[in-house]
C-alpha cells in the first residue's frame, strides 16, 4: 500500500493587530474608527483592542515623562 505524502503549506503568518494599530497610531497620530476600517481593521478588532492600544501609549507617555 501506498501512502500519499502531504505537501506541507506554509502556515499563513500571523498578524498582531495590536502592534499594527500602535505603529498606525506612531506613523499618523490619533485615528477615528472609520481611519482604522479604512486602514484594514475590522470593527471587532477595533472594539476589542482599541482600550489595550489605548493603555499601551498611556504607558508609554507616562514612562517618557518620567
Amino acid at each position: 500500500m501506498r501512502s500519499k505524502s502531504k505537501s506541507k503549506t506554509p502556515a499563513a503568518p500571523v498578524r498582531n493587530i495590536k502592534a499594527e494599530m500602535l505603529d498606525l497610531y506612531r506613523e499618523r497620530g490619533a485615528q477615528t474608527e472609520t481611519d482604522l476600517i479604512r486602514a484594514g481593521f475590522t470593527k471587532e478588532q477595533i472594539e476589542t483592542l482599541a482600550p489595550a492600544v489605548a493603555e499601551q501609549l498611556r504607558t508609554e507617555d507616562f514612562a517618557a515623562a518620567a
